[in-house]
């Protein structure tokens, strides 16, 4: 939680929290950081962050946290996790978010208001899914869900966030001051998460563009590369103590490297790439340098 003080220290305290983002150039990474920053700014005890494709209505879920169920586990230790897709609809409370592009405050979840206006004119379309509570003994309560924009107003994603927790840890509801410091934060997202979702474009670009060198490799296993350096070096972090800082900027580094991994490819030539048998010394040798080279 951020530290006691006035609106105006919060607010620098968001602000600093916003410049350490904006140097994250992962997506991935940058998403996590969003979640685990939100949870923080208002004492929240768990939470998820979407993607969202208006062209498609495709929601996907890409990172959780909770930090109850996390406090169960052993050092170094992560919670299982696997993200995925669902179509946008009213019917949910996270759709109806990215759909409307609205805030949704709810003080608990399994006794929501019949209606979502003060002058209770509108039903409640939406529905808190059990499921993940009943699965993981958990116990949600207050909900705050906020649309992530870009500048032009396009919906990028959904963060929601899940029972703020007073100083004593008793779970309360996301009062005015929470909505009105979480909204300040999502606002100045847009440019932040759009840098890197370009950026991710890009590099989806020049993937694509090696595969076209060499068919066999696909972006599944530019994802699972990458996904797997982030995860090893998490290990060695933990098992070695590196501080936060030290360890959040190198993840971002590496995760967008290990993406680039195969795209030096395209400077190999065929009669090495594509070979059908064994490579000489020599072949092997250029062919080890297509990192390096995709790299630079």
């Amino acid at each position: 939680m951020l530290n006691d003080g006035t609106h105006e220290q919060k607010l620098q305290q968001i602000a600093e929290i916003e410049k350490r983002l904006s140097e994250i150039k992962d997506e991935d990474i940058l998403l996590e950081n969003i979640l685990l920053a939100a949870c923080e700014i208002v004492n929240a005890d768990a939470g998820s962050i979407y993607s969202f494709d208006e062209s498609s209505s495709d929601l996907t879920i890409r990172y959780s946290v909770n930090k109850t169920l996390q406090n169960r586990l052993a050092k170094g230790e992560k919670l299982p996790f696997s993200s995925f897709k669902m179509t946008a609809t009213s019917q949910s409370i996270s759709g109806y978010c990215a759909l409307n592009k609205t805030i949704i405050n709810i003080p608990d979840v399994y006794n929501m208001d019949e209606f979502i206006d003060k002058e209770k004119t509108k039903p409640r379309p939406y529905n808190f899914n059990q499921l993940s509570d009943l699965a993981t003994s958990y116990r949600t309560k207050s909900m705050l869900t906020f649309p992530l924009t870009m500048t032009n107003g396009r919906v990028l994603g959904v963060l929601q966030i899940i029972n703020a927790a007073d100083s004593e840890g008793n779970i309360i509801p996301f009062d005015t001051d929470s909505e009105f410091y979480i909204s300040h934060f999502a606002s100045s997202l847009g440019q932040i998460y759009e840098y890197a979702y370009l950026t991710k474009q890009l590099i989806e670009r020049l993937v694509r563009m090696a595969g076209y060198r060499d068919p066999k490799e696909t972006g599944a296993h530019v994802e699972r590369v990458s996904s797997f350096s982030v995860e090893i070096y998490d290990r060695y972090a933990s098992n070695k103590n590196i501080p936060q800082k030290e360890r959040e900027k190198f993840r971002d580094t590496l995760k967008l490297a290990a993406k680039c991994h195969d795209v030096g490819k395209v400077a190999i030539p065929d009669v090495i790439l594509k070979k059908n048998g064994p490579l000489t010394d020599e072949e092997r040798s250029i062919m080890k340098g297509h990192t390096c080279i995709g790299a630079q």
